[in-house]
């Protein structure tokens, strides 16, 4: 299987935005002492002495936001280990890995893109430890417990912006299907969930599933979907159609694993 896109991208971006996080939060505390010990002068006007508060908490907010965000990135990091060492075990070079892909039209995100005779699967990671309990887009964890956030419903902005590219492209013979791959966690049990739910260690007889009748159809949108998506991967960026510069466009590094069939 091929790889593409740089294996430290997640954890880098999850330090920056770690970094950045602490610092708004220490800056938040900071303006809103300062406004405290402003606000205690004599004659200071009630707005001056509310607003060093406003902006000292709006900035708490951003950094714990950010806090947030670097602690997904640096969970995404851990959880994708597992995946790749099962793809890696069972696919051949006809497969491509794209990292963390940023689709165009709607700033989406998706985790990874894998390509191959199967067409297009996107792949939402949640690396967890539990079992779980899917039914419909709602799951539960252990005791019968409602996550607050949906991984496959998180997983249907970036597989339905990247159907609607595969339409505009012309592609309409190239199935794009999702899935959700538990890293650390076990399947309890899914009822008519949106998009699959697959244990890691599954994840390679599914995609074999997935494979199509006649491959070899689908080798020239896949090839064609793989030139699109290649530049995007590990936060690459959407450059519209026209003349390229005369260096061309950047292109990820591409590994290559040596792989059984």
């Amino acid at each position: 299987m091929r790889i593409v896109g740089s294996a430290a991208y997640l954890t880098d971006r999850a330090r920056r935005r770690g970094s950045i996080g602490l610092f708004s939060i220490l800056s938040g505390i900071v303006i809103i002492a300062l406004g405290f010990v402003a606000a205690q002068a004599p004659g200071t006007a009630t707005l001056m002495s509310g607003f060093p508060a406003f902006m000292g908490f709006g900035a708490i907010v951003v950094g714990v936001l950010y806090a947030a965000r670097a602690r997904k990135d640096a969970e995404g990091a851990a959880a994708e280990g597992p995946l790749l060492t099962q793809l890696r075990a069972r696919l051949s070079d006809d497969y491509l890995y794209l990292r963390r892909v940023s689709l165009p039209g709607q700033n989406s995100e998706a985790d990874a893109v894998l390509l191959g005779p199967h067409g297009a699967l996107v792949l939402g990671l949640h690396g967890a430890p539990g079992t779980y309990t899917v039914r419909g887009d709602d799951w539960f964890g252990p005791s019968d417990s409602p996550l607050r956030h949906s991984p496959t419903w998180r997983l249907a902005r970036p597989l339905r912006t990247l159907q609607r590219l595969v339409r505009q492209e012309g592609l309409t013979d190239l199935p794009v299907n999702g899935a959700v791959v538990l890293s650390a966690g076990e399947l309890a049990g899914a009822e008519q969930p949106s998009v699959a739910v697959v244990p890691v260690s599954k994840i390679a007889s599914y995609v074999e599933y997935l494979r199509a009748a006649d491959p070899l159809a689908l080798r020239a949108p896949v090839q064609q979907l793989a030139e699109m998506l290649t530049p995007l991967a590990s936060g690459g960026r959407h450059r519209r159609k026209g003349p390229r510069a005369a260096d061309g466009a950047p292109v990820e590094p591409v590994e290559r694993d040596s792989a059984s069939t």
